[in-house]
């Protein structure tokens, strides 16, 4: 039970939530790039933070593949 459990908040629920949060993100800066100019400065503070989500969302992702590794029976 307890295995099913971790399975299924690591592999399914939080995935999707990163994932979704990419999404919304590269949809946002799609619609604002059509009503707004963006300057040059703007695009790389926008991109520095993809970046830093991106890097982020491996290390949460390698971090629940730790934990799902993890015995907790003790």
């Amino acid at each position: 039970m307890r295995k099913n459990l971790q399975k299924r908040v690591g592999k399914y629920c939080f995935q999707r939530f990163i994932g979704r949060g990419t999404i919304i993100f590269q949809k946002f800066f799609k619609i604002m790039s059509v009503f707004v100019r963006p300057s040059t400065e703007y695009v790389k503070g926008l991109m520095k933070l993809k970046e830093k989500m991106i890097k982020m969302q491996k290390n949460i992702t390698i971090l629940l593949h730790h934990v799902k590794l993890f015995d907790f029976s003790n």
